[in-house]
């Protein structure tokens, strides 16, 4: 189960699920070579997650989460961020240069429940 909470900046989400987080982006338009980096954080500020994402023509990125993302991970609130680099440049499958690389800001959360929870 993933859902977007009534605020709209937490994703809700159960421990081990498989599936997908769309995220609609405005306030800049993308052209076809830009990616967005995404990354999800404990509370302590260890990436538990890392996704490079393709923007959709509507300004879209799909952030997909298997079983193994999550199933080992406490229930509680981490926090996510994402960020825009344009003609980014990779190494080892990580975006290591391109204009907008910098680090998220963690201004949003994501809620994981236990297992066994009804959300």
């Amino acid at each position: 189960m993933f859902k977007l909470d009534t605020d709209g900046t937490t994703i809700l989400m159960i421990r081990g699920n498989t599936g997908t987080v769309k995220i609609h982006l405005t306030g800049y338009t993308f052209g076809n070579n830009d990616r967005v980096y995404f990354a999800m954080a404990s509370s302590s500020g260890t990436i538990v997650k890392e996704a490079i994402c393709q923007v959709d023509a509507d300004g879209c990125i799909e952030i997909p989460f298997v079983n193994t993302d999550t199933d080992q991970l406490p229930p509680g609130i981490y926090s996510y961020g994402y960020t825009a680099v344009t003609d980014p440049v990779y190494d080892e499958g990580k975006i290591v240069n391109g204009s907008g690389v910098c680090t998220p800001s963690f201004d949003k959360t994501i809620r994981i429940y236990d297992t066994s929870a009804r959300v």
